[in-house]
């Protein structure tokens, strides 16, 4: 009985100081925490409110924990390995003219052994801060030699891919993806030569949008 205990003992305390990380659900949902910003106490100003807004009506969600963020980030494509998640922190105007911050974090995904050839995967939490979504609504569908983008259905969502192929025309260039999912969180991938546009198309799909609900 004495050698059981010892024995259970020892398997609990290894797994305290091998840590989660050392796990793969562990290495998924790990990342490198920004810096926290400097604490600015901002009044009230017009100018701000119309930087934030544009003078639109805007309902500001509160802050969504970044382990959840960070859960919802696609971990693997095509053999790519994974690399380092990292936070980062943005200041940015509210509607009443003060200021605040908002989320992202990004995830590399080590595709070759030439760094030009990685995949970087990204979630932004814009709270519904209408500066930071603004642009999306001005996506529009083009093509014209060799560079094109065009939309597609992801999550009863639309995301949008814009290509340039490569010099040989195999569709082997540089391809990112963007798309605003619940009107609130900006999902990104970008990637030069390591993906075609269905692979694109298909680690969009990837991203775990259930963290996010």
């Amino acid at each position: 009985m004495m050698r059981r205990q010892r024995k259970s003992i020892l398997f609990l305390l290894g797994l305290i100081f091998l840590g989660a990380g050392c796990w793969p659900f562990g290495r998924e949902t790990a990342y490198i925490e920004a810096p926290k910003l400097p604490d600015i106490t901002v009044p009230p100003t017009l100018e701000g409110a119309r930087a934030s807004t544009g003078g639109q009506e805007a309902t500001i969600t509160p802050e969504l924990d970044t382990a959840l963020l960070v859960a919802a980030l696609p971990s693997e494509a095509r053999g790519c390995a994974l690399g380092e998640t990292r936070e980062q922190r943005h200041p940015v105007p509210l509607p009443d003219g003060t200021r605040s911050e908002y989320v992202s974090v990004e995830r590399e995904l080590l595709c070759d052994t030439d760094p030009g050839k990685n995949i970087l995967l990204s979630i932004s939490d814009t709270r519904g801060i209408p500066v930071l979504t603004a642009f999306f609504e001005a996506f529009q569908g083009y093509s014209s030699n060799g560079s094109r983008r065009f939309s597609f259905p992801v999550e009863d969502e639309t995301g949008w891919v814009t290509y340039t192929d490569d010099a040989t025309g195999q569709k082997n260039g540089v391809g990112s993806m963007t798309m605003l999912y619940r009107k609130r969180f900006l999902l990104q991938i970008d990637s030069s030569g390591a993906l075609n546009e269905q692979e694109l198309i298909d680690l969009a799909r990837a991203f775990r949008f259930a963290k996010l609900r």
